[in-house]
C-alpha cells in the first residue's frame, strides 16, 4: 500500500515538474516580451493569463500530493514527509526516483524565481517610466507593477 501512495506521489511530482517546466518556458517568454520594452500588453497579458491557469493547476496537483504524503506520513509511522524519512522506510528505487524528482523540481523552481525577480524589475520599470540597468524596488512595487500589467485592459480599453 505505502509503495502505491510513494508512486503516487512521484507520479504528481512528475506532472508537476512538466507544469513548472511550462511555467518555465512562459517566464522565459515575458522575460524576453518586458525586454522589448514595445507595446506587448496584449501577449504580456496573455503570458500572465497562462501562468495563472498553471498555478492553479499546480495548486490542485499540490493539494492532492499532500494528502498522499499524509497517507504515507500516517502508514510508515513517520512525523512528516520529507525524503531523509523516507530513506530506509521504501523501496531504495521509489526513494531514488523522489529524490531525483524533487532536486529537479528544485532547480526549475530556482530558475523560475530568478527570471520572476527579473520581470519584476522590468515591470516596476516599465510601469514608472524608468529605462536602463536594474533598480532596486520594494516587493509592494512589485506586486503593483504586476497588477497594473495584468489589468491592463481595464485601464486601456483601446488596447
Amino acid at each position: 500500500m505505502v509503495k502505491q501512495i510513494v508512486r503516487e506521489i512521484a507520479d504528481n511530482f512528475q506532472t508537476q515538474l512538466g507544469l513548472y517546466q511550462k511555467m518555465a518556458e512562459l517566464s522565459s517568454a515575458q522575460l524576453n516580451c518586458l525586454e522589448k520594452n514595445q507595446d506587448m500588453s496584449g501577449e504580456l497579458r496573455d503570458i500572465m493569463s497562462r501562468r495563472q491557469a498553471l498555478m492553479e493547476d499546480i495548486s490542485s496537483l499540490n493539494e492532492k500530493n499532500r494528502a498522499c504524503q499524509q497517507q504515507a506520513v500516517q502508514q510508515l509511522g513517520i512525523n512528516e514527509f520529507v525524503l531523509s524519512k523516507l530513506l530506509g522506510q521504501i523501496d531504495e528505487g521509489d526513494y531514488e526516483q523522489l529524490r531525483d524528482i524533487v532536486s529537479r523540481l528544485g532547480l526549475i523552481l530556482e530558475a523560475i524565481n530568478e527570471m520572476d525577480r527579473k520581470n519584476q524589475l522590468l515591470m516596476v520599470e516599465i510601469n514608472t517610466g524608468k529605462a536602463g540597468g536594474e533598480r532596486k524596488s520594494s516587493s509592494r512595487q512589485a506586486s503593483d507593477a504586476y497588477r497594473r500589467s495584468m489589468n491592463l485592459d481595464k485601464i486601456d480599453p483601446g488596447r
